[in-house]
């Protein structure tokens, strides 16, 4: 075994250098969504139900019923944050370059 591999091999063993790795992946995620949340997003909605009215009491039917519907669409467009996006997308990213100093020092120990 040389000693390239066996310091490959140390490393992947290494719980905390796992650890930071599934940290940077997290950050990664958070950070796709942080820049997803620009796009617009459409949503459907709909209902169907009954509506029934004035029971008769000698027959036991009804005199009135009736099938409800209820369709819909929403669009949401983000316009207007505040610049909420780009300072959480900022702070992803300096919290990754931290990580991967992080990595860089364990790799270096």
């Amino acid at each position: 075994m040389t000693v390239e591999e066996a310091v490959s091999q140390a490393l992947r063993n290494n719980p905390a250098v796992a650890s930071l790795r599934l940290h940077d992946e997290g950050l990664k995620l958070e950070d796709s969504a942080v820049l997803a949340s620009r796009l617009p997003v459409l949503s459907t909605i709909g209902e169907v139900g009954w509506n029934v009215a004035t029971p008769i009491s000698s027959s036991g039917g009804f005199t009135s019923q009736s099938i409800t519907y209820m369709a819909g669409f929403e669009l949401k467009i983000p316009i207007f944050d505040g610049h909420r996006r780009e300072l959480a997308h900022a702070s992803l990213l300096a919290e990754r370059r931290l990580q991967e100093s992080r990595q860089r020092d364990l790799r270096r120990s």
